[in-house]
């Protein structure tokens, strides 16, 4: 029986135990199946989740949702090889930041009068010498030209600046049943930008020019007046004099005098490209123990590589895992539907029953290896919800410009 009981479990298994809870048969036998390695080895062995059975090969179950998995941890930013040899030589951008960085120092440690100057200069030299070395700029011209022309799973950023170099397919795809709905929002950040200061200039130039030719409109006039006019400081300050606590508003007198309020010379400026953001949610019943092992498998994938992975230390987190999402028409991508990119998965939810009751699949006792020996043999593993509802919220890591359009996304 696999060894995966912490001491507290263990302590209330023999609490259980102890007062006959269960039998010689039974002792322990929930717990195998919260292994990691049970599940990691159903997965090695099956490569490819599907629910529900017959998914992608009948007509009515032709088309379908892929995730393909894929791994970030370790190091994230690195040179290509190809692209940035060991001990390439630095650039002389580099080499003055370097120079200047390691002369303020030293230029601190002087004044205060420290005797380590040396040895803690050429500490920080070594310091900032491995971040150089770390973030590199310098990426593969053809990764690079690629990106540019919208191919490959990298957007043009992450390549440009060498963050996407770490990011390997696993060996794992899930296929899903095609949702009733599927939404792409292209949105745009546009900023509302007041000019008419820069309108007032344009329109004092204009005056000036004219009165020089001796023709001046009256709007020319109006902002000649403005020009020569008692500042504005003035006024406000002769308004609060007469008025106290109230506000006389000579501006917006003299505008309704007129009948005339100030053009609001305001444009769209473009900001920025918001990324899509994709939505599914799935319901799963089995019908067959080989389905409600597939179902937890599935469960288990998501939950797993949504979340990060703590380093050797635990002083820092691996970046979880990012997905893949496309369209399937049994074999073939559906070019009927758009591409997505790269995601995130910022958020997974899973619930086990409806809202009536919770009810359980029979008891799953395995017998024989016929689970193709992954768990052990002839126990009981305890019963699957008969409902599981998984919500699945994914964020775009790339920002499409009209290169990615070009290609289907």
């Amino acid at each position: 029986m696999p060894q995966i009981m912490d001491s507290s479990e263990s302590e209330w298994l023999s609490k259980l135990e102890s007062v006959g809870a269960f039998d010689e048969t039974e002792k322990g036998l929930n717990y195998a199946l919260r292994s990691w390695k049970a599940w990691d080895t159903y997965i090695q062995n099956v490569g490819l989740l599907s629910y529900p059975e017959g998914l992608g090969e009948s007509e009515k179950l032709k088309n379908y949702v892929l995730f393909d998995f894929y791994d970030t941890s370790g190091q994230a930013i690195s040179k290509e090889a190809s692209a940035s040899p060991q001990g390439r030589e630095r650039s002389s951008d580099e080499e003055d930041l370097l120079e200047s960085a390691q002369g303020s120092v030293s230029d601190a440690i002087s004044a205060a009068g420290g005797d380590a100057s040396g040895a803690i200069l050429e500490e920080i030299g070594n310091e900032v010498e491995f971040y150089f070395d770390l973030i590199n700029p310098q990426v593969d011209p053809q990764a690079l030209a690629n990106a540019n022309a919208g191919f490959g799973i990298r957007s043009f950023n992450s390549t440009r600046l060498g963050f996407g170099a770490n990011v390997n397919r696993i060996g794992l795809s899930i296929a899903l049943p095609m949702p009733a709905k599927i939404d792409s929002n292209y949105g745009f950040e546009y900023e509302d930008t007041d000019f008419t200061g820069l309108a007032n200039i344009v329109a004092a130039t204009d005056a000036i020019k004219q009165a020089s030719d001796g023709n001046v409109s009256e709007e020319g006039k109006e902002v000649l007046r403005k020009m020569v006019s008692i500042p504005a400081g003035v006024i406000e300050e002769v308004s609060k004099a007469f008025s106290e606590d109230q506000e006389v508003n000579l501006q917006s007198a003299a505008e309704l005098k007129r009948r005339q309020a100030p053009n609001q010379f305001k444009e769209q400026v473009f900001k920025n490209v918001e990324r899509r953001s994709f939505s599914f949610e799935y319901q799963f019943n089995p019908k067959s123990e080989k389905e409600a092992l597939e179902i937890y498998a599935i469960l288990y994938a998501f939950k797993k590589y949504t979340h990060p992975k703590r380093t050797k230390g635990g002083l820092f987190l691996d970046y979880p895992g990012q997905f893949k999402i496309a369209f399937y028409d049994r074999l073939l991508t559906n070019d009927f539907l758009f591409r997505i990119a790269l995601c995130a998965c910022t958020k997974c939810e899973i619930s086990y029953g409806s809202d009536k009751d919770l009810s359980f699949f029979r008891t799953i006792f395995t017998e024989n290896n016929t689970n193709k020996g992954i768990f052990e043999d002839g126990y009981m593993y305890g019963s699957p919800a008969n409902q599981v509802t998984m919500k699945l919220e994914f964020t775009e890591l790339e920002l499409l410009t009209r290169e990615r359009i070009q290609q289907g996304y």
